[in-house]
């Protein structure tokens, strides 16, 4: 960490996590200061103000905003600083994703605060954070590696969503009212899902979801 007094800023709508990551980092990382946003458009105004935080932690769930579509943006532009994405998002469904799009680490909000702490001081020394949960590694020039045999790495990011969603066993109607879209459109996801996945339910796939993930142990 080169500043004496890094800034962190945060993005999450709950209040409760934002007050709680200040206090970790307050007890743990004393130095750093953090601020917080709750929304999509609070992270755009806090960014076009300045000055410029030294690291973003993103909540990929915002009510303003999915996250999965701000993080390439924000990664994409040179002048904003790394993104450590922070959600309750299932690590093995997102966290390729994520970093695929740009992020320097994906950490649960179920993770331990030694795992937190490491994350961020890992992302403040200009290095990438790899989470042991994921089965992918970031080469020296940031790009995502080992994730050729990764049948999710082939869902884009509003698809990781809509999956996300499924398999908690929320119907299409509940998902579009979720993420403020069309059924027809949350329909489409669905069918792309399938197709990509290879399954034609919901059964074949959490079946092919479950079996990813044990073998990417």
């Amino acid at each position: 960490m080169s500043k004496e007094t890094p800034t962190i800023l945060i993005a999450d709508d709950h209040s409760i996590v934002r007050r709680g990551f200040k206090n970790l980092m307050a007890l743990r990382i004393p130095h750093v200061k953090v601020e917080g946003v709750a929304d999509a458009v609070g992270l755009r105004k806090r960014l076009a103000q300045g000055p410029r935080p030294d690291l973003i932690v993103l909540d990929l769930q915002l009510p303003d905003g999915n996250g999965m579509d701000l993080l390439p943006k924000l990664c994409a532009n040179a002048s904003q600083p790394p993104v450590l994405v922070y959600s309750m998002n299932p690590v093995r469904i997102h966290g390729v994703q994520s970093m695929r799009m740009g992020a320097m680490g994906y950490v649960s909000k179920e993770a331990s605060e030694e795992d937190v702490v490491a994350a961020v001081q890992c992302v403040l020394s200009g290095k990438s954070y790899h989470n042991p949960e994921l089965p992918v590694r970031r080469s020296r020039s940031g790009a995502a590696q080992g994730v050729d045999h990764d049948p999710l790495a082939r869902l884009s990011g509003r698809e990781l969503m809509v999956l996300d969603l499924l398999l908690t066993g929320q119907g299409v109607k509940e998902v579009a009212e979720k993420l403020g879209l069309g059924i027809s459109t949350v329909g489409t996801y669905k069918n792309r899902i399938y197709e990509k996945l290879g399954v034609n339910n919901i059964l074949d796939l959490q079946t092919a979801v479950q079996l990813h993930r044990k073998g990417a142990h």
